[in-house]
């Protein structure tokens, strides 16, 4: 089964890998596919230091936890993605949190 996850649920698996939802994209690859856009990987990055700040972690803690949640997830350039189904992705979420679509979506034609 393919699984989109967003900005949320990345976090929260890198912050508490030991977390249901950590432990569900490290251990099921098996049966789910996990995907995302490749422009979290600059989301997580623009909030590294709010990340380590909340955590805890070291460097090299954070930097583990990053990679081994990261290498779980099928990372797609939003180049590849057509622009009709950016629509109607946005369409579907843009009542469960407006902020995570205008964040995500270089799109502005909706």
């Amino acid at each position: 089964m393919i699984v989109i996850v967003d900005s949320n649920i990345v976090f929260s698996a890198i912050l508490n890998s030991q977390s249901k939802i950590g432990q569900l994209i490290i251990n099921s690859t098996n049966y789910f596919r996990f995907y995302t856009i490749s422009l979290l990987k600059d989301e997580i990055e623009s909030h590294k230091d709010k990340l380590l700040s909340i955590s805890g972690f070291s460097d090299e803690q954070y930097n583990n936890a990053y990679q081994k949640i990261i290498h779980k997830i099928n990372f797609v350039d939003d180049i590849l993605i057509p622009d009709n189904d950016i629509n109607d992705a946005i369409s579907l979420v843009a009542d469960i949190d407006e902020n995570d679509v205008l964040v995500y979506s270089p799109y502005k034609s909706f």
